[in-house]
């Protein structure tokens, strides 16, 4: 008689055994799961905490409270549902599997609700601070981690892009399409940022004009010109701030259109630096800033025409009008949008500025700037600056972040969290001259005072002011010891969220400019 056949199903010894270690590798990955994702809800909180200087262990206690008091309380509240109505079945599921599926469950609810709710901002905090339990620890032991908690958070920058509308996109609908740039050393220049975390980064006002003091009507260098305001060795950035002379006093007849004027500077100035100069400087000098537009949110056209014709606009319009000026002229002038830093921002807000191709290289610039600032009560100031134009791109990608990597004129691009992190210091920081030795953060905590150290080869004055972040007008003044090695110090009143923004001028009983600023959580 034939041996009975096997039974449907049966396994072997090796079958058994790949079957544990097949259900034993599903629940030690569930359980990882179930762990991870509440401690990134606690990463979140804490961080988003640690970024407004608030109570960190709410965010920790909360955590707690998820896991493990709410799964517990869950399961208790479910075997005390089963005694109630005298269900003596076996469980399914072990203690265990029904822990790790319960607090699965209540934290996932929790962090894409609370991911929803706030992305940009919870993604600003942890790039920002991500890395703020790891702050006080020796170089040695906590840079490594530091980096990779930081790296971690950099990769989480789809939370700021998916929430992220830049209303300045659309106006360059229908426009050529981008040509794609090489990597760009920039114009010579006597002072720039390192790439780390520790590089500077601007404090603009997004799509309005660079807000600050008044402006010190010096050149950063000192050195001869030649018509136009360019310097007459290297035309090195930063330029002086002076108009070109065709501009100065360009005839009616020729300021009729865009194509008019374009032709004008073509036909007079044969140096295509200079040619772009003027381009540059007609516009910052005769176009207004549209502040009450700004304010509202609500934008009229900003097509080239109409910003020739109304002489007002906001940053679309500006860089708009420069696209079709160089049109006319065969000037390769491109529309770039992305956000730029405001005062009191990491982070920033939708902008658009310009990209220009000179002898065969490419240069930025950001005409809206270089047009004058809004003062306090949001009034727009005229003011020709030209520390916009043709700024190296190290020192315009401290307060411009472009939605396209490539236009930051790298070899490395800064991804999103590096740009956050950077020190919030304008171009004009190293127009004349300074880089910042200390802090090295966009953000620090402190206990009561912070140093802020400034290399000053030139002999600049310096000023600190304070003030609480977020409100209005100054509540301190800093302690300063200029020199070459020049030190800020600033001993707040009280706990708190403050911001110190930093002045130079060139005379210490004379006009100050503002040149950046640091925002310091003291405890």
């Amino acid at each position: 008689m034939a041996p009975p056949a096997p039974k449907r199903g049966s396994r072997g010894p090796w079958g058994r055994i790949a079957a544990f270690v097949a259900v034993l590798c599903a629940k030690v990955l569930a359980t990882a799961i179930a762990i991870a994702v509440p401690v990134l809800g606690v990463w979140a909180g804490s961080s988003l905490a640690a970024f407004h200087n608030g109570p960190v262990w709410v965010a920790i206690a909360a955590g707690v409270l998820l896991f493990p008091v709410a799964p517990l309380a869950w399961d208790a509240w479910a075997e005390w549902r089963r005694r109630r109505k005298g269900d003596e079945r076996p469980r399914i599921l072990t203690f265990w599997d029904r822990m790790v599926v319960r607090t699965f469950a209540l934290n996932f609810v929790f962090l894409a609700g609370f991911l929803a709710l706030a992305p940009k901002a919870i993604f600003t905090a942890l790039s920002t601070r991500g890395d703020w339990m790891l702050e006080g620890l020796p170089d040695g032991s906590g840079a490594g981690a530091r980096a990779a908690v930081l790296d971690f958070a950099d990769h989480l920058s789809w939370l700021y892009e998916a929430a992220h509308d830049n209303p300045y996109e659309d106006v360059a609908d229908g426009a050529d399409p981008l040509p794609t740039p090489a990597p760009n050393e920039g114009l010579s220049r006597s002072a720039e940022p390192a790439r780390d975390t520790g590089a500077g980064a601007g404090t603009g006002t997004g799509t309005s004009p660079s807000a600050g003091g008044d402006a010190v009507a010096d050149t950063a260098s000192g050195a001869a010109t030649e018509p136009g305001g360019v310097p007459a060795s290297s035309r090195a950035w930063p330029f002086p701030k002076t108009l070109h002379p065709l501009v100065r006093d360009v005839p009616g007849e020729h300021e009729a259109t865009p194509e008019a004027l374009a032709r004008y500077v073509a036909e007079r100035e044969p140096d295509p630096f200079l040619r772009v100069k003027a381009l540059h400087d007609w516009v910052a000098d005769r176009i207004a800033y549209d502040a009450p537009a700004y304010t509202a949110g609500t934008y009229p056209p900003q097509d080239a025409e109409t910003v020739f014709r109304t002489r007002t606009a906001v940053c679309a319009g500006y860089a708009r009008l420069m696209v079709e000026l160089g049109r006319a002229i065969d000037e390769e002038i491109v529309y770039v949008v992305g956000d730029a830093r405001v005062r009191d921002s990491v982070s920033g807000e939708p902008h658009a500025w310009n990209a220009v191709r000179i002898d065969g290289d490419w240069y930025l610039m950001d005409v809206t700037w270089d047009a004058g600032h809004l003062d306090g009560s949001g009034r727009f100031v005229k003011r020709y600056e030209t520390t916009s134009f043709l700024t190296p791109p190290e020192v315009f990608g401290l307060d411009h972040l472009p939605d396209e990597p490539e236009w930051q004129l790298r070899a490395q691009p800064l991804g999103r969290g590096e740009f956050n992190r950077q020190p919030m210091l304008r171009a004009a920081f190293f127009a004349v001259g300074l880089r910042l030795i200390e802090p090295a953060r966009s953000q620090i905590d402190v206990d009561g005072r912070v140093k802020l150290v400034i290399d000053n080869p030139r002999g600049r004055f310096l000023l600190g002011k304070f003030r609480s972040r977020g409100g209005s007008g100054a509540d301190g003044a800093c302690g300063v010891r200029n020199g070459r090695r020049a030190e800020i110090l600033c001993a707040f009143p009280r706990p708190g969220a403050w911001e110190v923004s930093l002045y130079d001028g060139p005379v210490m009983y004379g006009t100050y400019t503002g040149v950046g600023s640091i925002d310091v959580n003291s405890r």
